[in-house]
């Protein structure tokens, strides 16, 4: 077997395998000195070209296998890294590092808001970086990232900041060592890490700043993942062009439908962070896009897929038609700012969140200037069911006539459907309340505002069902209510002059 590369490795060390049974076993023969047997010899030659790999400068931190390792063998790459401030270019089979203690963040000031910046590399390979607190009309030129935070598990990858440590998910992980090689002197603001997601009222605050933050920012990069080498090649060998495009059909078309399906596009946040911001580039691995070049490649990619099969229930042509549908209203808020909440679940109401709240708060900034919605949201402290009934209340509160209850009746319907309501309950809870308008023929206009809550009950009737939305009861007598008696704006209006 030819020597490993790199300084002298224990070769226990190196052969720790994730097997706890295993690695209890090997703890008691080095306690004892024992030399390694067969099976050690054969995870060694396994692990080999994850090893020759890290040597490269491949990996970031350090790998599983190395926690024990007496000279850990890429300590002279991590010095060279750290000299020139880059970091290597995969975490996929990394783990976190040992520490001591945990970062915890400092109260934020009101009006403020917190920016990163890269520090070094530890010698272990570690990204270190610095949080610091900073006036949101006179902080320095940023960065902000725009990611998918990806499915919770406990495998993360640890970060430093301000000296301490920090778990990060490995797609936020991926995303932040790409950006630190390109942007290594600028300030950047991340979600994860810039907003205490423990505090509910600094998330409240800072939500209500998302607008602010992403327009102010000189640049939003969109990290639409990992990508092959095949593919990052043929992205370098394209000019950006549709001319060039059409030259490279055999080998741009698989590319074009892979950066426009990417997750980034199915989640409800990601709409703000790239429809709001003047300057949006497009990352993948290495590589990055402009606006422009990706507008095409998403264009490309629609026209492949979706004239042919657009009804079909897969995922990843409904998630190019998102991308498609966020480039579009883009395109339109330019020219006319801000749309309504109606428009906006209507168009993005399949967008997915890991708090089914932030179905209505993360479209906020996105809603015209006077809208009202941005008086009531967003408010952690409510259940879903109360953002349910509050996001109606106001549907029947911006009803333009008092006579255009089916406005409210309507955005209840489509509410529902975003909340995800089964769609025979959903005919249940509807069909009722859209007949009650009809049957109001004594009150002028078909208008039933006036009506009484017992007028309601009566119409409706008693027996009525309770509702499930992601674990929530919602009692639909309640629902009812909301959307037939909440006072529209236009009457206040009226009685206050």
């Amino acid at each position: 077997m030819s020597p490993l590369p790199g300084p002298k490795v224990s070769l226990y060390g190196w052969a720790r395998n994730i097997s706890l049974r295993e690695e209890r076993r090997k703890n008691r023969a080095y306690a004892k000195q024992t030399p390694m047997d067969s099976n050690d010899l054969n995870t060694l030659s396994r692990t080999r070209k994850e090893y020759e790999a890290y040597a490269e400068g491949r990996f970031f931190s350090v790998h599983p296998a190395m926690s024990m390792v007496e000279d850990p063998p890429a300590l002279h790459v991590d010095r060279e890294l750290s000299q020139n401030r880059r970091a290597p270019s995969c975490a996929s089979s990394l783990a976190p590092v040992a520490s001591a203690e945990a970062f915890g963040h400092q109260a934020l000031p009101s009006g403020h808001i917190r920016l990163l910046n890269f520090n070094s590399i530890s010698p272990l390979g570690r990204i270190e970086l610095r949080l610091s607190h900073h006036s949101l009309e006179e902080c320095p030129e940023y960065v902000a990232l725009s990611y998918v935070w990806g499915t919770r598990t406990s495998q993360l990858l640890e970060v430093g900041i301000n000296g301490k440590t920090f778990g990060l998910q490995i797609n936020l992980y991926n995303a932040l060592r790409r950006l630190i090689q390109r942007t290594d002197s600028s300030m950047l603001w991340v979600d994860a890490i810039c907003i205490d997601q423990r505090n509910i009222d600094e998330r409240n605050y800072q939500v209500k700043l998302m607008d602010q933050i992403f327009r102010g920012a000189a640049n939003v990069a969109a990290w639409l993942g990992e990508i092959s080498e095949d593919e990052a090649r043929t992205l370098s060998d394209w000019d950006g062009s549709r001319t060039h495009l059409w030259s490279n059909t055999k080998y741009i078309e698989g590319v074009s439908t892979r950066l426009a399906r990417s997750p980034l596009f199915t989640r409800v946040w990601c709409l703000q962070e790239l429809i709001i911001p003047e300057n949006v580039t497009f990352h993948c691995s290495e590589q990055v896009l402009t606006l422009e070049s990706f507008t095409i490649l998403v264009d490309w990619a629609k026209s492949g897929t979706l004239p042919t099969s657009y009804t079909a229930p897969d995922a990843a042509i409904q998630t190019i038609g998102l991308a498609a549908d966020l480039l579009r209203v883009r395109a339109e808020m330019r020219v006319q700012p801000g749309r309504s909440m109606r428009y906006l679940l209507e168009t993005f109401g399949n967008s997915l969140c890991t708090d089914p709240r932030d179905k209505i708060f993360a479209l906020l900034s996105l809603l015209t200037p006077e809208d009202e919605f941005r008086g009531i949201f967003p408010d952690y402290s409510l259940s879903i069911t109360g953002v349910v009934l509050e996001t109606v209340k106001e549907f029947r509160r911006q009803a333009s006539a008092l006579w255009e209850t089916h406005q409210a009746i309507e955005g209840c319907a489509i509410v529902l459907d975003v909340f995800g309501l089964e769609p025979t309950i959903h005919t249940k809870v509807m069909k009722p309340l859209r007949q009650l308008r009809f049957q109001a023929t004594s009150l002028a206009a078909g208008d039933f505002s006036f009506a009484s809550e017992k007028f309601v009950r009566r119409v409706l009737g008693s027996a009525l069902p309770v509702i499930v939305l992601h674990g929530c009861d919602l009692p639909v007598m309640e629902l009812w209510l909301a959307c037939c008696l909440a006072t529209p704006r236009s009457a206040v209006a009226s009685a206050d002059a």
